[in-house]
């Protein structure tokens, strides 16, 4: 699954530097910076693509695997690590939250917390993520200046915060059973949520929120498999239509970020690449 810029109707695709690599992009910035995971065959690293194209690959000092997801406008990157897991997939990777800005690291993890991983990050470096508890259960928080809020949907199994623009408002995913059932997603703005379903499928997930309010993401038949990825955008937000989002030709799409530009970067499936054996 190939990278993907998309600008005004207009796609432009980027590939790893190197062979046995997936890059799955997950964030863009106005200066057209995108960050999102580099996925080797040994571990996880991060990425950074500048607007020329140049790919650099992001690994933390002393981490196994480093995760890096959106970026903001001051270049400031979000993302999690672990110190004993090769991929943060590993539910025993002991995640833990960070800031990078020019090289300086900050640690982020909610006191108490199991393992912690930052998400989304606005220009007032107000950062969003998932932490678990001593009881396996996923909350959503909020990072503000040190201080942490907890952000969970009533009623929900697990919440997970993913993305948040400068006016505070976030968007994620939460779930009515433990890994079982629709996940839907979610739009948080002033302490108010508003469930986000595109009609007809099982898994609704914002990725993405601009400054303008306009929201991108995937939906899916199957989140473990990626089965029936399909892309959306609610360029009016969460009441107005849905705009597919389809890389032309490809069996499976999935947009991930968008900036205030309106551009959107996400990966998708290549249907003309060899099946592996």
């Amino acid at each position: 699954m190939p990278g993907f810029l998309l600008d005004r109707g207009r796609y432009t695709t980027f590939d790893p530097p190197e062979t046995g690599v997936r890059l799955l992009p997950a964030g863009i910035n106005n200066r057209g910076q995108i960050t999102g995971e580099y996925l080797g065959p040994g571990n996880e690293s991060g990425f950074l693509r500048d607007r020329r194209g140049k790919v650099t690959k992001v690994d933390l000092p002393g981490a196994t695997a480093t995760e890096v997801v959106k970026i903001n406008d001051r270049g400031v990157i979000a993302g999690a690590y672990s110190r004993t897991v090769p991929f943060l997939s590993d539910p025993n990777g002991m995640a833990h939250g960070f800031l990078l800005d020019r090289g300086k690291v900050t640690r982020i993890d909610v006191p108490g917390a199991v393992q912690t991983e930052a998400a989304g990050i606005n220009d007032r470096r107000q950062v969003v993520g998932v932490f678990t508890d001593a009881g396996d259960t996923s909350h959503g928080f909020l990072w503000n200046k040190g201080r942490f809020t907890t952000i969970d949907v009533p009623g929900a199994a697990y919440s997970e915060p993913i993305d948040i623009n400068d006016h505070g408002q976030i968007v994620g995913i939460y779930g009515e059973g433990s890994g079982t059932g629709p996940i839907h997603g979610f739009l948080w703005d002033k302490g108010r949520f508003t469930t986000i379903d595109v009609p007809g499928v099982p898994i609704t997930i914002p990725f993405g929120i601009n400054d303008h309010g306009q929201i991108v993401g995937s939906t899916l038949t199957d989140a473990a498999t990626l089965s029936g990825a399909r892309g959306f955008l609610l360029r009016n937000g969460v009441d107005g239509p849905v705009t597919p989002i389809s890389f032309p030709g490809a069996p499976r799409t999935l947009a991930t970020g968008i900036n205030d530009r309106g551009q959107i970067v996400g990966a998708y499936e290549n249907p003309n690449a060899a099946p592996s054996p």
